[in-house]
């Protein structure tokens, strides 16, 4: 460290004028924890997660189908040129 400089509390601030006293200051706190919004959280994040694997399950069912169409199309065109 700096001779003379140290660390200030966090969410604090400092404030020097000349001729004033030293002005200190907390302008944010942590808060208090509080099991009701992050209850609220994780069923946001799981209901999220639900969505999100339905979602890609649709896509896939609807790539594969492609696919399946694209076979069956190439089969049908082979067996016609044949």
């Amino acid at each position: 460290m700096i001779s003379g400089v140290r660390m200030l509390d966090p969410g604090t601030l400092e404030r020097y004028a000349p001729g004033e006293p030293v002005l200190r200051k907390r302008f944010w706190r942590m808060p208090a924890y509080a099991p009701e919004r992050e209850t609220r959280w994780m069923m946001r994040r799981d209901r999220f997660a639900a969505i999100l694997d339905e979602s890609v399950a649709i896509h896939a069912m609807a790539d594969a189908t492609d696919r399946e169409r694209s076979f069956r199309g190439a089969l049908i065109r082979r067996a016609s040129s044949a």
